[in-house]
This record gives structure tokens, sequence and C-alpha cells, in this order.
């Protein structure tokens, strides 16, 4: 072989070389702008996704609060004392809004398990006579008596300043809505009605 066709081989090899070596530059470049595009576009749509699940949970907050003004301004118009109770992931404690008919209050609420007093109504009960000597026949073991211990009281002017307000725990009804497990309305005790009044 003539040393012609030698660096013409040699010639070619290094062209091939440097054409395969742009192609493969060129390929990671485009690479990698089409990876930081494609995570551009996935930041972009969770970023609209977070503002559409902010803006859902905002428009929850405002139709519960809604409904809570209603409910209070419409039971505090009757002579009643109307109550609100909201539930965190803390099942020992409840918080409360209590309406009032020039302000409202807000109040931590202890859960407090009395197992003796209910074992006590357990023992004193008497089965009925017919059913005394019956094998089948067995008493149900009571739940325990729950009784709630308030803590932490305060007053506001409005539920607006009350929502808006720094309570007990660093709880903030406006921010901390949607960590709520479950709320519920209800009037006070003394404004129940009671056995002998209903017709």
């Amino acid at each position: 072989m003539s040393i012609f066709l030698k660096v013409l081989y040699i010639l070619l090899i290094f062209i091939g070389c440097f054409i395969a070596l742009i192609t493969l530059t060129d390929f990671k470049y485009k690479f990698r702008e089409y990876m930081e595009n494609r995570s551009k576009k996935l930041e972009d749509k969770l970023v609209i996704l977070e503002r559409d699940f902010q803006n859902l949970e905002r428009e929850v907050f405002e139709k519960d609060f809604y409904i809570i003004t209603k409910f209070m301004s419409k039971q505090v118009s009757k002579g009643r004392t109307p109550v609100i109770e909201l539930h965190f992931e803390n099942e020992k404690i409840v918080y409360r809004i209590v309406g009032y008919k020039h302000h409202v209050s807000f109040v931590r609420c202890t859960v407090k398990e009395n197992q003796e007093e209910s074992d006590k109504k357990y023992i004193e009960r008497k089965p009925p006579k017919s059913i005394f000597n019956s094998k089948k026949w067995q008493m149900k073991k009571p739940k325990p008596t729950v009784e709630l211990e308030e803590s932490g009281k305060m007053d506001y002017n409005s539920l607006e300043e009350l929502f808006c307000a720094d309570l007990v725990d660093g709880i903030c009804l406006e921010r901390d809505w949607n960590k709520l497990v479950f709320w519920s309305m209800g009037i006070g005790i003394e404004d129940q009605p009671k056995k002998n009044d209903i017709v």
C-alpha cells in the first residue's frame, strides 16, 4: 500500500472521529437543553397546581366562614349561645368558638376520660329480674364518661378578629383552616330543649 493511501486513510479516520465528536457534543447539548426545558415546564405545572390548590383551600375557608357567621348571628338573634367545635389531629384537645351578643370567645378544651365513674355506675346497675338467672345475659361494659376541661379563654370583638388572631397553641384559624380534621356546629347545653319541653 502506498504512502498516499495510508495518509488518506488516516485523514479519513481523523475526519470521521471529528464529525462523530461534533455530533455527540451537539446531541449532548440538545439533550441537556431538552431536559432543562422539560424540568422548567414541570416546575411551571407544579406552581400552577400549587396556586390552584391554594385557591381551592381559600374558597373552602371562605364558604365555611360564611356558614359559621350566618349560623352564629342567627342563633345569637334567637337568644341562644352558638358553639363551633374545631378538631385538629390531637384527639385529646378540642377548640371551641362560643358566640355571645357583643363578642365571641375562643376556648381550648382538654378531653378527660373518667373511667372510674363509669365503672361505679356499671357496678351499681342491677339486671332485670326476669333474666337475672339467664346465662346468655351479660352486662355491657360502659364507655368512659368524657369531660372537657376549659383553659386559655380569649375574647374578641368579632369573628373576623378571632379568625385573624394568633390563638392558643400557635393557631391562626385563617392560616390553619386546612389542617382541621373536622368541625361542627351546635348550641350551648343550657339552650338545648329539655325532655319536659318536648311535646
